[in-house]
């Protein structure tokens, strides 16, 4: 995503544009906003630490589908669930994203724990298709955000 941001903020026909959001961004931090208890409480992330990796097989299947090309993940410090979004462009099975539970240990990465698989719909509520099925319907996205003050998800692609 970062790499389509600096694409976005490079093109001439944007700048403008981009410079607007900053400043947009910029002149937000004087505005009094209500904060719930709930936001107050969110975990300090001034700083990001490498933990580790782990490798889920090839072909492991979860819930009738195959879980592979995981392009994004984005954590739920409340709940303690991680989403995952499949990255195969629906060529094994419909576009979606995964909820998990990852459990770390001193070491990195102990355990993952799929709980859940949702497709992507369309806005008449029917999944997308593959793109061997409809090549101009299909979708790719790349990203996955969770926020847990709107408790929404939002991909990009």
């Amino acid at each position: 995503m970062s790499a389509i941001f600096l694409r976005y903020l490079n093109s001439k026909k944007y700048a403008f544009t981009a410079l607007f959001f900053c400043f947009l961004l910029c002149s937000s931090c004087a505005v009094r906003h209500h904060t719930t208890a709930k936001q107050l409480q969110q975990p300090d992330i001034s700083a990001l630490r490498y933990i580790g990796k782990s490798v889920i097989p090839n072909a492991f299947e979860f819930s009738k589908t195959t879980v592979g090309g995981l392009s994004g993940i984005d954590y739920d410090p409340y709940t303690d669930i991680y989403y995952m979004l499949s990255d195969d462009r629906s060529s094994i099975n419909p576009a979606r994203f995964y909820t998990a539970k990852i459990k770390l240990a001193d070491t990195g990465i102990a355990d993952i724990k799929f709980n859940s698989v949702h497709f992507l719909k369309q806005k008449d509520g029917r999944i997308y298709p593959g793109a061997k099925e409809n090549i101009h319907k299909a979708t790719d996205p790349e990203a996955i955000r969770f926020s847990p003050v709107h408790q929404n998800i939002s991909l990009e692609q």
